[in-house]
């Protein structure tokens, strides 16, 4: 990402947590605004979103879990037999990570 792209990005992030969540913490913010972006082809509600959200220590640097079977996303509610039905199932894990450095470190 140019630098250019970067501020565009870190401007535009600022402007969101201005008016959704300014008292918040800013990586939460970044990690969050990140996850829906990923996610937003599953088109999942907010509820959803943040059920999956698990940024704190010791979590291995993943911010986002969610795992999905056959496009709807699983949570601790369900039952297994909800799928009982269903054949030829797709499983689908997906780990966020997000960070506003320009890379990861191994820390």
């Amino acid at each position: 990402m140019s630098e250019v792209e970067r501020q565009y990005l870190d401007d535009y992030l600022a402007d969101q947590k201005k008016k959704k969540d300014p008292n918040g913490d800013d990586a939460v913010f970044f990690a969050r605004f990140c996850i829906s972006q990923i996610l937003k082809p599953r088109d999942l509600d907010v509820d959803a979103e943040s059920h999956g959200y698990i940024g704190g220590d010791h979590d291995g640097g993943i911010d986002g879990f969610y795992f999905f079977v056959s496009g709807k996303l699983v949570t601790e509610e369900m039952e297994p037999s909800a799928f009982a039905d269903h054949e030829g199932l797709t499983l689908s894990l997906e780990l966020i990570q997000a960070t506003r450095s320009p890379h990861f470190t191994q820390d």
